[in-house]
């Protein structure tokens, strides 16, 4: 029987009691009717023990097992050629979700013929401290603004999506996939976040996320710019199964790693709530790389152009 939800997940040497908390989230899940791609891109004995324990209760769970690492986004897309559902769901190791997280989004899905929706997150340390309700936008005209602004309107663990034939992740968008693929998203139809916090992240600063935020921003500056230039031509051409970004940033020098560490310091304290020690961590950041100011001013200035001019 086909599954109406894939759920998706990848795992690179997990910790264990983490991958256990997010499992256990997906058991717990009020739908039913879906089922479980876990692709293991490491190629350690616990992490392959952990997950033949999945059986035992998600019985509709496939597990790929890469023959080496080949990281997040390429082991995303062996998830969705897999994949059977109509719909996609994502989660990641560590974060997880409210009971009723999955049958909410569904129903709003199918109702309001969606082709993404996420949740509200509340944002946990990696001590499982809160630190932060995280408001997202709700509306498709609110998500549409955020994203023709250069802001990602969705946090990827929360999001659902519909499965349509030949998009994938663009494996160019190096640390920013899930924000170039909802830019192309935007031309398949109408968005939407749930009113209701049901997804749990975990703002890990080790994490890759926090240790490549400079290969971030400039990466996902690229898909912006290329975003901004399709959504505004009148003689379009499909970019949109391509991607918009060929060519990404793949290395940073040290004064681009500094950047990194400082930029992720200052956005934990940001949401802490402690305004000077956000401030201090900021300045840090850009007298290590004053060229993200130009990268700033870039995203400003290709928006009015294009909104002045065509």
């Amino acid at each position: 029987m086909i599954p109406k939800v894939s759920v998706i997940l990848s795992v690179y040497k997990p910790n264990l009691i983490d991958f256990e908390r997010t499992i256990d989230s997906i058991v717990s899940q009020d739908f039913k009717d879906f089922e479980l791609i876990v692709v293991k891109d490491d190629q350690e004995q616990s992490t392959l023990k952990a997950l033949q324990s999945i059986h035992n209760v998600i019985t509709n769970t496939s597990i790929i097992d890469n023959i080496k690492n080949i990281g997040l986004v390429k082991s995303l897309n062996k998830a969705l050629k897999k994949a059977k559902g109509v719909y996609i769901a994502r989660i990641d190791v560590g974060d997880w979700w409210h009971p009723q997280k999955l049958e909410a989004q569904y129903d709003a899905m199918v109702e309001d013929d969606l082709v993404l929706t996420g949740t509200q997150v509340k944002l946990f340390s990696t001590e499982l401290d809160i630190l932060k309700d995280q408001s997202m936008p709700l509306s498709d005209l609110e998500i549409r603004s955020c994203l023709e602004n250069g802001k990602n309107p969705f946090v990827h663990s929360s999001v659902m999506f519909k499965k349509i034939h030949n998009v994938f992740y663009n494996e160019n968008a190096l640390y920013t996939e899930d924000f170039e693929l909802w830019c192309r998203y935007y031309f398949f139809g109408s968005m939407s976040n749930l009113s209701q916090f049901y997804t749990n992240y975990i703002v890990d600063l080790n994490s890759i996320t926090g240790n490549k935020r400079y290969l971030m921003f400039t990466n996902a500056t690229t898909v912006y710019v290329n975003f901004i230039r399709y959504l505004y031509r009148k003689d379009k051409v499909s970019l949109i199964l391509k991607g918009f970004i060929a060519s990404p940033l793949k290395n940073m020098s040290f004064s681009e790693r500094i950047f990194s560490k400082y930029y992720s310091m200052a956005y934990y304290e940001m949401l802490k709530g402690s305004r000077q020690r956000y401030l201090a961590f900021i300045i840090l950041s850009f007298v290590c790389k004053p060229k993200v100011v130009y990268l700033f001013f870039k995203r400003k200035a290709i928006k009015l152009w294009y909104s002045y001019n065509l």
